[in-house]
C-alpha cells in the first residue's frame, strides 16, 4: 500500500490478489486483473479515512466487523449500481406483447392470482419499476386480480435505499420515459426530481440478497427471475451454480432472463432457449 499526495493510494498486484481473492470467498464476484485500478479508486477513501497501514490490515478489521457494516460498505464500493429504466425493453415486451403472460396463463380479464417476479440484482430500482408499469400497461383495471408481486434484490444496502425511495432526476428518467408514463405513473417531488407513485412502490419489496448464498429464503416459486447483466461479474462455476439454484425457485414452464449481451448457452443448465436471452424453465428427466 503506497501513500500517495492524490486521493488515490496504489497497492501492489499482490494485495490487488488479497482483495479479489476475499471478494471472491464472500460473494462469488471475480475481479479480473484489470480491475486493480477500479479497487484503488473506489476504497482510497476509506482506507484513508480508517488509518490503515496495510492491506491485511484492512481485511483483518473487516472480517473482525460483527456487525458487517464495514463488508457491506466495500461492496457498495465495488459493485457498480447503474441502470436505466426499460432498460433491453424487448425483455419487457416479450411478455406484455409477444405472448409471455399468456403462456403463463396470465390474461387481462382471466383470474388467475399469484403472478410472482423476481428482479435479481434490481441496482436502484429502475428495473423492478418499469416491470411493475409493464404489468400496469398489461392489465390495467384488471392488476389487482391476478395479485402481482415484485421482489427485488441487490447485494448493496445503498442502492437498494435510493430504490425504495423511487426517487430520480428528470435526467435519470428523461431518455426512456415517455410523457404518458411520466404522467401517470411519476409525481413531481422537487424542481428536478420525479417519485415513482406510491401505488406502484407499494407493489415491489426490495430485500437486500447475495446471489452466492446456497439457499434464497423463498417459500414460494416465481413465474419470471430477471438476473440482467448481474451474472458478469462471476466466473462460470459460480454462474451454473446461481443458474440451476435459480430452476429450483422458477415455477413449471416459467422464465428466467438474462441481459441481452449475456450467454449461459455455455454453461450446463436445465432451461431451453426461447428468444435471444429469455429461457424457459423444463422438466428436468
Amino acid at each position: 500500500m503506497e501513500i500517495s499526495n492524490t486521493d488515490t493510494i496504489r497497492i501492489s498486484d499482490a494485495e490487488f490478489h488479497m482483495i479479489a481473492d476475499f471478494v471472491y470467498r464472500e460473494f462469488g464476484i471475480r475481479f479480473a486483473d484489470q480491475k486493480k485500478s477500479l479497487v484503488e479508486g473506489r476504497l482510497s477513501k476509506v482506507w484513508k479515512e480508517g488509518n490503515y497501514h496495510s492491506i491485511r490490515n484492512y481485511l483483518d478489521d473487516v472480517k473482525s466487523d460483527q456487525s458487517g457494516k464495514k463488508l457491506q460498505e466495500m461492496m457498495n464500493r465495488l459493485t457498480t449500481n447503474h441502470s436505466y429504466f426499460f432498460r433491453e425493453n424487448q425483455l419487457l415486451t416479450y411478455f406484455s406483447q409477444n405472448g409471455g403472460f399468456q403462456s403463463l396463463g396470465y390474461m387481462p380479464r382471466q383470474t388467475n392470482p399469484d403472478i410472482r417476479i423476481w428482479s435479481a440484482g434490481c441496482s436502484e430500482g429502475q428495473e423492478p419499476y418499469s416491470l411493475a408499469i409493464t404489468l400496469l400497461e398489461y392489465f390495467g383495471p384488471h392488476l389487482k386480480v391476478v395479485n402481482p408481486f415484485i421482489l427485488a434484490t441487490d447485494i448493496s444496502e445503498r442502492a437498494l435505499m435510493k430504490a425504495v425511495k423511487g426517487v430520480y432526476t428528470k435526467a435519470e428518467i428523461a431518455e426512456n420515459v415517455n410523457k404518458l408514463f411520466l404522467v401517470n405513473y411519476f409525481e413531481h417531488v422537487g424542481s428536478d426530481e420525479y417519485q415513482i407513485k406510491k401505488s406502484i412502490r407499494d407493489m415491489i419489496l426490495f430485500r437486500r440478497l447475495n446471489l452466492n448464498n446456497d439457499v434464497y429464503p423463498f417459500k414460494n416459486q416465481f413465474d419470471i427471475i430477471y438476473c440482467r447483466n448481474v451474472m458478469i461479474y462471476f466466473d462460470n462455476d459460480s454462474k451454473e451454480r446461481i443458474i440451476n439454484r435459480f430452476y429450483k425457485y422458477i415455477k413449471p414452464s416459467g422464465y428466467l432472463v438474462i441481459g441481452c449481451s449475456e450467454s449461459i448457452n455455455n454453461l450446463k443448465h436445465p432451461f431451453k432457449q426461447v428468444a435471444g436471452s429469455i429461457y424457459r424453465k423444463i422438466e428436468k428427466i
